[in-house]
């Protein structure tokens, strides 16, 4: 109705103006962060966690970003970290400027432990400063922490970027649904439409988007794995196989790793 009427524009600032952020977990309102607060948080994690202490520059924005990066360097950092790779401030790094791009700085790397309450408190403070009040705490092996000096709830310990128009934007992927991208729809398969004959065999051309299986292309050599490893025969009706193997052959084998055959080569 938004879009359709114009008033979109107008309803993404009159909510980033007037909205009042809210915990999605205990619903109370989101209070503004402080250091103190932010590192007795992070002294929390498991002792013996690693962590980057990490200072949002860029967030999201396209661009080639060589002033910031030049900055960083005069600045006297040593890492960043890019759309969550992390670099040295020496490598050469060229962005594509048409792409959205996060640099983030990182500001110290630590391990938890009870020696670490100063040196955490300072790393907090400087990140907050270079970040605008934002700050990401990466622990290794695990995931992202965002922390905010402007909103945060403190107890479910979830911190929230301060409200701004964007995020009533599905054109922003700080706004867009993270299912349909802010599309509006999403594409699924039918499997009816797939297998629309269940008496037919692989052999067959049962699954229809692969023909007749297996032929001596990329597709038949990985069936011929897949059929070694799950111990199916090609020439089996479609409604003879087991669950397990509908499955796998329609969402795919998972984390597990097989050994296949491409012509001369070993995959």
């Amino acid at each position: 109705v938004g879009t359709v009427t114009e008033i979109h524009d107008y309803l993404r600032l009159l909510f980033a103006h007037i909205g009042k952020p809210h915990c999605w977990q205990c619903k109370l309102p989101i209070q503004r962060q402080t250091v103190q607060q932010i590192s007795d948080t992070i002294k929390k994690f498991r002792e013996g966690s690693k962590i980057l202490i990490l200072a949002p520059v860029v967030r999201g924005r396209k661009g080639e970003h060589r002033g910031v990066l030049s900055e960083i360097k005069k600045e006297g950092f040593l890492r960043i970290r890019i759309n969550g790779k992390i670099h040295s401030i020496e490598e050469k790094i060229q962005l594509e400027k048409q792409k959205k791009h996060t640099i983030e700085i990182v500001v110290d790397r630590l391990i938890i432990d009870k020696n670490i309450l100063d040196r955490l408190a300072e790393s907090v403070e400087l990140a907050l400063q270079i970040g605008s009040g934002l700050i990401v705490v990466h622990k290794i092996s695990d995931k992202d922490y965002l922390f905010s000096e402007h909103f945060a709830c403190p107890h479910c310990e979830l911190s929230l970027e301060e409200i701004t128009p964007r995020m009533f934007s599905f054109n922003s992927p700080y706004g867009a649904c993270k299912k349909c991208e802010g599309i509006g729809s999403h594409m699924e398969v039918n499997p009816e439409l797939i297998i629309p004959d269940k008496t037919k065999s692989l052999v067959q051309g049962g699954v229809v988007p692969l023909g007749e299986q297996p032929r001596g292309n990329w597709y038949g050599s990985i069936l011929k794995s897949l059929s070694s490893y799950y111990k199916f025969n090609f020439t089996t009706p479609w409604y003879k196989l087991s669950s397990e193997v509908k499955k796998m052959l329609l969402f795919g084998a998972g984390k597990t790793k097989l050994e296949m055959h491409y012509s001369s080569k070993r995959w």
